[in-house]
């Protein structure tokens, strides 16, 4: 049941954080300029890393989740839905769980997931440093 219920706060967490400024007054922004820099070879070959390493069923420390997080945010927020679909089926709701728990995440405004430690959001609006930026090189 928990898991059913964190499944649904997670999808609603992607479509929603319905405000520019949260209560905690850290500026969610909206740009297609926002993230940290990657190439599409990059982006595609760290998906396919996580993907190989959660099926060959790895141990990952807060660095890998927050690349994780990264991911799955720069996912949809892109519409890459078809390209990674098997990425995005093992991250829900398995990886969610864990991504929460490890960098100590709280539901947020909206029905996403902050961590204050790691200036991170899982799910919500597009943010700096919740999401890579697909670049060409």
């Amino acid at each position: 049941m928990k898991t059913l219920l964190l499944l649904i706060a997670c999808l609603q967490c992607f479509m929603s954080c319905s405000s520019q400024i949260n209560t905690n007054n850290i500026e969610m922004q909206s740009s297609d300029t926002l993230g940290k820099n990657i190439t599409k070879v990059e982006f595609n070959a760290l998906v396919s890393k996580y993907t190989k390493a959660v099926t060959e069923k790895k141990a990952f420390d807060s660095s890998d989740y927050v690349a994780i997080v990264r991911l799955i945010n720069t996912i949809e927020k892109n519409d890459l839905f078809e390209e990674h679909k098997a990425f995005r089926e093992l991250f829900y709701p398995k990886l969610l769980n864990e991504a929460v728990k490890v960098l100590k995440a709280t539901f947020w405004k909206g029905g996403c997931f902050y961590s204050a430690d790691y200036d991170l959001f899982i799910g919500g609006k597009p943010h700096q440093n919740s999401q890579y930026r697909i670049i060409e090189k």
